[in-house]
Formats: structure tokens, C-alpha cells, sequence
């Protein structure tokens, strides 16, 4: 059962279009990028992932922006000695639940995945302050737990189509998530 397992995640990972030129690389953790997707402004300019302060953790925070001007982004937040992605988890839930700009928020838990839990979250339209046109911002967000840390893996955009075009993509880069010591 675990060849087939290797067998199927390997054949995933070919069909993936995986650049390592801007790999994330954080503390603890490295994990591919999509090719044409480059780091975020911030990244560039500091050469290395923010740290901060996060939900009582020291954690680095790891962007990767669409070349493509579509929209897309993709972010790790690595928590550095979080053993508990429910405590997170939890954390995330109540925010969500008491936000003004959500619309939806829907969860999923999984036991074959390297994910723990995934949630979706659909905010309301906002109007566009100067083209005065609708967008709906739609976020996916994965809690993978580590030996020594959780990660927290984001995906953004605000267009259906690009959505869906990147989503399956990024789910299979996933599984390049590596941690030291794992």
C-alpha cells in the first residue's frame, strides 16, 4: 500500500508545473514553487521570508505572487515550535466567524492528505475604488502539521477562472513541503 502511495505521489509530482529557481525556504522547511511565480516585493528586496510574532510563535511569513498579473498568490506562514495545528486552527475559526468581510467559510479534515485540516473561505464583493467593479476574494487555506511546527499554506485570488486554473496545481506542490527533522 505505501509503494502505491509513493508510486501515485510521484507521478502527481511530474505533472506538476514545479520551478525550484524561487523555492520557499524558511526556518525549518522548504517547499517548490510554481514556475512564473515569483517572491513578493518584500521578499525580494530583504532577500529572506518576514519574521514576526504570530499567534504566540516566532514565525516566518513566505509569499509567491502570479507572473501572469492574474492575481494569484501564495503564502506559508511557518509557526516555529507549534506542536498543536488545532489550537490554530481554532484561532483562524473564530476570526473568520466574527469577520464582517467573510461570507462563507467552509472546513474539511483530512486523514490521506499532508494536510490536517483545509479551509474555504469566500469574502463578500467589494467594489474596486477606482474602476468601481465588483471582485469576490476567495481564499484557501491548508494547516499541515510538522514534527516541530505547523505550517500554514494560503491561496488567493479573486477571479473563478484563475482560481480554478491554479488550485489543483498548488494542492499537488504540497506534497514538496519538506521539513527538517520530519
Amino acid at each position: 500500500m505505501k509503494f502505491a502511495i509513493v508510486v501515485l505521489s510521484l507521478v502527481q509530482f511530474l505533472f506538476v508545473d514545479i520551478h525550484g529557481d524561487y523555492a520557499f525556504r524558511g526556518e525549518t522547511y522548504t517547499m517548490n514553487s510554481l514556475e512564473g511565480w515569483e517572491p513578493a516585493t518584500s521578499e525580494r528586496i530583504a532577500g529572506r521570508p518576514s519574521s514576526r510574532k504570530l499567534y504566540g510563535f516566532e514565525a516566518t511569513i513566505s509569499s509567491r505572487i502570479s507572473n501572469d498579473r492574474d492575481g494569484s498568490s501564495l503564502q506559508i506562514i511557518e509557526l516555529i515550535g507549534c506542536k498543536d495545528y488545532k489550537q490554530i486552527q481554532h484561532t483562524d475559526s473564530v476570526n473568520h466567524s466574527k469577520s464582517d468581510l467573510v461570507e462563507s467559510v467552509v472546513w474539511n479534515y483530512s486523514d490521506n492528505e499532508p494536510w490536517q485540516s483545509v479551509v474555504e473561505i469566500v469574502h463578500k464583493p467589494i467594489k474596486h475604488p477606482e474602476t468601481g467593479q465588483e471582485s469576490v476574494l476567495m481564499r484557501k487555506e491548508w494547516y499541515i502539521a510538522g514534527v516541530n511546527n505547523v505550517y500554514v499554506v494560503s491561496y488567493a485570488n479573486d477571479n473563478k477562472i484563475t482560481w480554478y486554473k491554479w488550485l489543483p496545481k498548488i494542492e499537488k506542490l504540497l506534497y514538496t513541503l519538506n521539513e527538517a527533522n520530519r
